[in-house]
C-alpha cells in the first residue's frame, strides 16, 4: 500500500475552484490556507507580486515545504501548475503527494473570475487569463494526476468529498 499523502496539490486554471475546494477540504480537517489572499496581503497587488515573482515564489515554496510533514493532516496547496511545475515536481520527490486536476469550461471559469470578491485573488479580470489557459492546456493537462474533477459538474463540497474519499484508500 502507498504511503498516505502528506500533501494534496489542487491544479487548475483561474476560476476552476481551487480556493473554494481548498476551503471545503479545510472544513473536512485538511490543512489549507488561502495562498492567494496571503500573497495579495504581502505584496499589495497583482502587479507588485508579478514584478517580484522570482523572489516571492521561492520564499513561499520554502514556507510550504516546511509545513509539510508526517504526523499532521495533509497540507492542501493550490496552483495553476505552470510557473510552479518544478516546485510540484520537487514536492512529489520529497513527499507522498496526491495531485488533483480541476477541470472547468472556460466560460464557467470566466464567470467565476468576474464575480470574485475584490482583494481575495490575484486576478479578477478573465481577459488576463488567455496565456494562462493556453499554458495550462499545454503543460498541466498532460501531467499525470491522481484524480480529475470537473468543477462545472460538481459543487465544491462534493469535489472535496470526492478528494477525501479518494484519499481514504491510503488509510
Amino acid at each position: 500500500m502507498q504511503a498516505s499523502p502528506a500533501v494534496i496539490v489542487l491544479l487548475g486554471p483561474p476560476g476552476s475552484g481551487k480556493s473554494t475546494i481548498g476551503a471545503r477540504l479545510a472544513e473536512l480537517g485538511f490543512r489549507w490556507t488561502d495562498r492567494e489572499r496571503d500573497l495579495v496581503e504581502r505584496w499589495g497587488s497583482r502587479e507588485a507580486f508579478l514584478s517580484s515573482k522570482t523572489e516571492a515564489l521561492p520564499a513561499l515554496h520554502e514556507e510550504l515545504r516546511a509545513a509539510i510533514g508526517p504526523g499532521r493532516p495533509p497540507l492542501v496547496i493550490e496552483s495553476t501548475g505552470i510557473s510552479e511545475r518544478e516546485f510540484i515536481d520537487d514536492i512529489q520527490r520529497l513527499f507522498p503527494a496526491f495531485l488533483v486536476r480541476l477541470d472547468v469550461a472556460r466560460e464557467t471559469a470566466a464567470l467565476r473570475v468576474r464575480s470574485r470578491e475584490p482583494g481575495r485573488h490575484l486576478n479578477t479580470v478573465p481577459a488576463r487569463d488567455d496565456d494562462v489557459w493556453r499554458a495550462f492546456e499545454e503543460l498541466v493537462k498532460p501531467r499525470p494526476v491522481d484524480l480529475v474533477i470537473d468543477t462545472g459538474a460538481v459543487d465544491p463540497a462534493a469535489a472535496a468529498r470526492a478528494i477525501a474519499a479518494a484519499l481514504a484508500r491510503f488509510e
